[in-house]
């Protein structure tokens, strides 16, 4: 990929986190969210980490109100993911959690 960083592994666990949120839409609602993003908004998913704000924009268009409900699904698997989540804040999170790295893994335990 050229210029293009390869992404570090928090930003890879991000993009999981995202890829599973979605997946408990179904995978048929996941695959159509995410070819629409892409194709209207021009984000994939392996950029969201570079441009959360406009992957949440893409939601708000699509699903309205609702997008409230599938952020919180990525925000739950973060929190399952990372320990914990900085901000509800999507956007806020993921900068952060990509600013931290992988430092924000916690402990088992801690």
């Amino acid at each position: 990929m050229i210029g293009q960083k390869e992404p570090q592994p928090a930003e890879l666990r991000i993009i999981e986190c995202v890829d599973r949120g979605l997946s408990a839409l179904g995978e048929g609602v996941k695959t159509a969210t995410l070819w629409h993003i892409e194709h209207t908004h021009k984000v994939r998913l392996e950029r969201v980490v570079e441009e959360p704000d406009r992957f949440v924009d893409a939601l708000d268009q699509m699903f309205g109100g609702a997008s409230r409900v599938i952020i919180s699904l990525i925000l739950d698997e973060i929190k399952k993911t990372f320990g914990k989540v900085v901000d509800e804040d999507f956007v806020k999170t993921v900068k952060e959690l990509t600013l931290r790295g992988s430092a924000m893994f916690l402990e088992v335990g801690a």
